[in-house]
């Protein structure tokens, strides 16, 4: 038998051993999933982040629909989205004009991306962000003009697929974002009206209390916590002269919140809206509303200072920039709004550069927003099949890609075990290291 037959032989047995036991929960691949915050529908995207950093569709699901002329119903105006630290679970809330309750959608996720929409629960109105704090515990914000802004935290059921409040505390008068500290111990909510940062620490038992809270002086837009836990930023949006960016320090042991003493700091950017930075903690990454641009800053983790690069990317029109979110070095924009609409993905360049990873990717949806971000499943990738063991099935895969690189004919993106864009010696070693073991 000639090595080009054997090889379509094994290609196309693999391909049949691909497709059974998808359904694990948990997205095989790195994965962002986008959120679509259209009035006549709602809906959440999956997309998956290939090795180069390009972007391919998976799915979309359909949270909430009406006709133009109806009047509001649950599940449209996906604004708040995030993912489950074990990667099984998205939840989106929504923005509706309703007024006295909101639906949150409870989603799960497929070994393939795939998406379900496995059941809805209901929150106080506006739930403008919402945040898995562990497995357990999810925390969302009341979001209301009435000038008593709250955080909610619920506890999921896995098996009944409900979320039960377990407390709440009042954070100010209206809070819009949340982020989550690294240790999950702690929650920090911003009231736009007093211009203040609360933390609050999530007890065991589902309690919430509040540790402390500081006055930026500006609106704190935008929550993003450092990787270190020790420093907290947000955009200041139209406040002062629309050009600042707010900072704390966090005691990563305590919560407690402090105020850089060198804050504000500048924005060339107009209307700083939310900050992401970068999982080294080498970069903040600022995104700007009136100007619509994502603009690049060396962030000193030792002084909390944020030094402008000079890199830009502008993606339209005011407005149009949604929402940022990073994974390794990669930067993920949404464009929801301005002309053709979707994600983009971009390179992190140690000098703040972003480089784009091919063109704009539609996520098939009306005004993409939030994005959440799944690194892909983080153990036991040599169980390429998904049945539970590695064995010759898997073996079988992987030598029918061998040689194979990402764009060529007969490549298989989950053979390359080590996502360096080819399937090579270095796969096989890693799954010949765990042959014929269980996975956990």
């Amino acid at each position: 038998m000639t090595s080009k037959r054997y090889r379509n032989l094994a290609l196309g047995a693999a391909w049949g051993l691909l497709a059974p036991g998808l359904a694990l929960a948990q997205a095989r691949f790195p994965t962002i999933f986008v959120g679509h915050n259209g009035n006549l529908e709602g809906s959440v995207a999956a997309v998956r982040v290939n090795c180069d950093g390009t972007l391919t569709f998976v799915d979309r699901i359909v949270t909430g629909a009406r006709n133009p002329n109806d009047p509001a119903v649950p599940g449209t105006n996906v604004y708040g989205l995030t993912i489950s630290p074990n990667g099984r679970w998205l939840i989106a809330s929504h923005a509706t004009a309703l007024t006295a309750a909101e639906q949150l959608s409870i989603i799960s996720i497929d070994a393939d991306g795939k998406l379900d929409l496995a059941s809805t629960s209901w929150t106080d109105d506006s739930p403008l962000d919402v945040q898995w704090v562990t497995d357990e515990f999810v925390a969302v914000t009341r979001s209301n003009t009435d000038y008593n802004g709250r955080v909610i935290l619920y506890r999921f059921d896995h098996e009944a697929l409900t979320l039960v409040e377990t407390d709440r505390e009042t954070t100010g008068g209206f809070c819009t974002s949340l982020a989550v500290h690294p240790s999950r111990q702690f929650v920090f909510a911003q009231d736009s009206n007093a211009r203040t940062i609360t933390s609050l620490r999530v007890g065991g038992n589902g309690s919430l209390d509040i540790v402390n809270q500081v006055n930026v002086g500006y609106y704190p837009l935008g929550l993003g916590v450092s990787p270190t836990g020790t420093k907290i930023y947000a955009g200041g949006g139209i406040s002062g002269d629309g050009h600042q960016v707010v900072g704390a320090e966090i005691n990563p042991g305590t919560g407690a919140l402090s105020l850089l003493g060198n804050q504000p700091f500048y924005s060339p950017g107009t209307s700083p809206k939310q900050v992401v930075i970068s999982p080294d903690n080498a970069l903040a990454i600022v995104a700007h509303g009136t100007d619509a641009t994502a603009r690049t800053f060396f962030l000193d983790d030792e002084s909390g200072a944020l030094t402008y690069t000079g890199h830009v990317f502008d993606v339209g029109l005011q407005g149009s920039l949604g929402t940022l979110a990073v994974m390794d070095d990669l930067l993920f924009i949404t464009d929801n709004w301005d002309g053709p609409t979707g994600v983009y993905s971009f390179r992190l360049g140690a000098d703040g550069a972003m480089t784009p990873n091919g063109p704009l990717l539609s996520t098939q949806g009306v005004a993409p927003l939030d994005i959440a971000v799944w690194h892909g499943r983080p153990e036991c990738l040599e169980d390429i099949d998904g049945d539970g063991s590695v064995g010759q099935a898997d073996l079988g895969i992987l030598l029918a890609s061998f040689g194979r690189c990402a764009g060529e004919g007969g490549f298989i993106a989950s053979a390359d075990l080590d996502r360096d864009c080819c399937v090579g010696q270095a796969d096989l070693g890693r799954l010949l290291a765990w042959f014929g073991a269980d996975c956990p």
